[in-house]
């Protein structure tokens, strides 16, 4: 300081990287990195979305004041918001009015800026003039609340007007001029906290932030992507985010609010929601989200019963999974330092500074993909069981012809004209009957014009044959669907909740990083000295199902090298491994995600021959099919009874098992949701519809088994020569409340054949002498395809008149 006490502005000058000298006293421009750049334009991009909804979003009597406030409501991203209001106003009505006014807003407050609020007069001083545009945004559109509210007045009152003289001063039109003008200030002033510079605690930032989710809340609950609410996401998403940024009080409350702009009712599932999420966070944020589902779950199943699996459940399902990935990547506090140390070599301290973030994107990725197959699976099941049903629901051609001839046994037993149609006439009369009852299936009632000639004439009391024809069949079709329960899910609510679930939480043990293996694959990848700079980090995650992510740079020559890469990784760990995908990082990464493979395979042998006497409809379904997560399954289902009836049944044991099983659901869980659906929902008829289940499941990475069989006949096993017989005594499914299910678990190897048969084969014998025989003496010198026939060819002399199914398979290296 001089004498007079003031600093000394003496400047010094420091030389940049590129020679041009700066004072030091002044403000060295850095210019943004590519991930900064990202962010902004991400958000100005959410900014643009949110703009884009709400400028459609109309209150009563066609008021549209939301738009109008967001734009001046905003700061630094208000051409994002200016863009997505033109946007959304191209596609509605008067978008030339509407963007002209949203163009004449954005230059009001413009111009309010450089005139009567400036910014930079008191702060900045001629600095400002040395600044780029793109330096200085951040000081436009930064007016005063009472000006930005002011402007927000006259956008929505030039709205109301132009709308008031376009629809010819009616009063509809007026009330909606009103309603803007008094909302739109009104919401410029919540919505402006949201652009503030947010504090700890402020209660502006919460209250915007509350009001601007509120609205999009409202303007979407009429939105479903996929199946999915996007109200409900948006509503639970943002309670759980306000809980964990500004603490649970606030959180249920805005939790309440956003229930309320969604559905009054459900208010409290999104406000118990986010408390739940409160209490448990702080111990883990998985916990939380899953904690915090089910308590959503459980007052949804409450609430709607089982139309919540359409819209609500996924949503909440989504929101909480991805919130608690989003919480993980941005809002848990992150160590980039260990982050950027794995960027120097391939050594020890790289495994143990992983870059978790890897590990949570793989199981986004799984975990959205496996949430779009359930919610794809239980969508296309709705589809064919309502097809289904319309067919179902009708009565079939035996029931009907039931009921013409009863019909004309009362009527014709007194008849005079009875010899002549029922003994003279016979064949005809027969014939015209038929086609009675044919049409009677097509179109659901007849009349004389549908009789023919022979009945017509020579009949005198058709017209009253064919009223009553029609009222027994219309009375029968009432008690098939008073025994057509439509709510077959309700009681089994615990199988939906199981399903859903196990879409977020089954293999969580798949995620988690495995230190030893990691720190191997190092080891093993050091002796490539070609590639071994290249390689930044390596991450081994997964319990059953072993998966490797390698971090390399884009500009290495990975196919050149990759057969010497997967040997490495081979070696270390003692499996076979594949590429799985690849996935492209910012700062020049590229993630290569390589996953265990198959150990086993299996080739199949499928038998099925139709009872005697049935031209139609057989009773056995039976098929082989694969999930998304190395496992096979096999099975054959066996319909009580026979003809359609029995078809129906087996069908849809069928139709569940392929659906269920193919995304990655459990056995137990799918076999219970069929018991249920027969239980309740029968076959369409007023029998009972019951059928067996008998369900291999064949992990073909450990080569582990399992057994599930309901009701059905035994299976065999040959292995070194050896034939063993696996049975249970237990009753098909669609009988009791909760079904009789024994699991029998085994280990397999390669050269293991196991046989399945449906009990048309054994004729329900305990044991089958002629069966083992042939077995034994024949998979191994005949091959699989011609011993299959050859069991049900010799099932067929023995004498059976049932359906027959023999499903054979033989266990391969893969």
């Amino acid at each position: 300081m001089d004498k007079s006490g003031r600093e000394n502005n003496t400047v010094k000058e420091v030389v940049l990287t590129d020679g041009v000298t700066k004072n030091e006293g002044e403000s060295i421009r850095k210019k943004k990195t590519v991930g900064e750049w990202a962010t902004d334009i991400f958000f100005g991009l959410a900014y643009a979305l949110w703009a884009y909804v709400l400028e459609g979003f109309a209150l009563p009597f066609g008021a549209t004041p939301f738009g109008i406030a967001l734009l001046c409501a905003a700061r630094e991203r208000t051409l994002f918001v200016f863009v997505g209001l033109c946007l959304s106003a191209a596609f509605g009505n008067f978008p030339i009015m509407r963007i002209s006014v949203y163009t004449a807003v954005l230059l009001i407050r413009l111009l309010v800026t450089l005139v009567l609020d400036t910014p930079w007069s008191a702060k900045e001083g001629r600095e400002i003039g040395e600044k780029t545009f793109f330096e200085a945004r951040s000081l436009f559109f930064n007016e005063k609340l009472s000006l930005r509210m002011s402007t927000a007045c006259v956008g929505a009152l030039s709205i109301g007007v132009y709308l008031l003289i376009k629809g010819g001063f009616l009063y509809y039109d007026l009330y909606g001029a009103l309603i803007s003008l008094g909302a739109a200030p009104i919401a410029t002033a919540l919505f402006a906290g949201l652009f503030q510079k947010r504090k700890e605690g402020s209660v502006s930032y919460v209250v915007a932030f509350i009001a601007l989710s509120g609205a999009l809340v409202f303007a979407t609950r009429n939105i479903e992507i996929y199946h999915v609410s996007a109200a409900a996401f948006g509503a639970m998403f943002a309670s759980l985010y306000l809980v964990r940024r500004e603490g649970t009080v606030k959180g249920v409350l805005a939790g309440a609010v956003l229930g309320m702009c969604y559905s009054p009712s459900l208010a409290p599932l999104f406000a118990f929601g986010a408390l739940c999420g409160g209490i448990v966070f702080p111990t883990s944020i998985t916990l939380g989200t899953i904690a915090t589902f089910f308590v959503c779950a459980a007052w949804a199943v409450y609430m709607q019963g089982i139309s919540a699996l359409s819209g609500l459940l996924p949503a909440i399902l989504a929101s909480c999974i991805i919130y608690a990935v989003v919480d993980k990547l941005f809002i848990s506090e992150k160590k980039e330092e260990a982050i950027e140390q794995t960027e120097e070599d391939i050594t020890s301290e790289k495994t143990e500074s992983l870059d978790e973030t890897a590990i949570d994107s793989v199981r986004l990725y799984d975990t959205e993909t496996k949430i779009k197959a359930v919610c794809e699976s239980f969508d296309s099941l709705s589809k064919i069981f309502e097809s289904m049903g319309e067919v179902l629901r009708r009565p079939n051609e035996e029931d009907l012809r039931r009921i013409c001839d009863n019909a004309f046994d009362s009527s014709c037993a007194g008849c005079s004209q009875r010899e002549s149609c029922w003994e003279q006439n016979y064949r005809k009369t027969d014939s015209e009957v038929a086609n009675i009852c044919a049409v009677l299936h097509r179109d659901g009632s007849v009349n004389m014009r549908d009789v023919g000639e022979t009945l017509v004439s020579g009949c005198p009391r058709l017209p009253d044959i064919l009223d009553e024809i029609n009222h027994n069949s219309s009375a029968y079709a009432g008690r098939i669907l008073q025994h057509d329960k439509t709510e077959i899910f309700a009681s089994d609510y615990a199988t939906v909740s199981d399903i859903l679930a196990g879409a977020m939480t089954r293999g969580g043990t798949e995620y988690e990083y495995d230190a030893v293996l990691s720190k191997k694959i190092c080891e093993e990848i050091l002796k490539i000295r070609s590639v071994s700079s290249e390689i930044r980090s390596v991450a081994v995650f997964g319990d059953r199902k072993k998966r490797v992510i390698l971090r390399i740079k884009n500009d290495i020559d990975f196919e050149r090298n990759k057969e010497e890469i997967l040997r490495s990784i081979e070696n270390a760990c003692g499996k076979r491994f594949v590429i799985e995908r690849e996935d492209l990082l910012s700062r020049g990464n590229k993630n290569i995600i390589l996953c265990e493979a198959r150990r086993l395979s299996i080739s199949v042998a499928l038998r099925t021959l139709r009872a005697d006497g049935e031209n139609e409809y057989c009773g056995d379904t039976a098929g082989v099919f694969y999930d998304n997560e190395d496992r096979a399954y096999a099975f054959i289902s066996d319909g009580m009874g026979a003809g359609r009836d029995a078809a129906v049944a087996s069908g849809i044991c069928a139709l569940f098992l392929k659906k269920m099983l193919s995304v990655g659901n459990g056995c137990e869980a799918t076999v219970r949701m069929i018991n249920g659906f027969l239980r309740n929902k029968g076959s369409g008829s007023l029998h009972e519809c019951s059928a067996t289940v008998d369900l291999w499941e064949l992990d073909l990475l450990s080569g582990k088994a399992s057994i599930f069989k309901s009701g059905a006949a035994p299976t065999y096993v040959l292995r070194d020569g050896g034939l063993f017989k696996i049975r249970s005594k237990t009753l098909p499914v669609g009988i009791l409340r909760e079904p009789d299910t024994k699991r029998i678990s085994f280990d397999v190897g390669e050269g293991d054949v196991v046989v399945m048969v449906s009990d048309g084969i054994t004729q329900g014998k305990e044991e089958c002498p002629w069966l083992f025989d042939l077995l034994r003496g024949n998979i191994s010198t005949l091959g699989i395809e011609k011993t299959a026939e050859l069991v049900v060819n010799y099932a067929k002399k023995e004498g059976s008149t049932d359906d027959l199914s023999v499903l054979i398979l033989k266990i391969d290296k893969a």
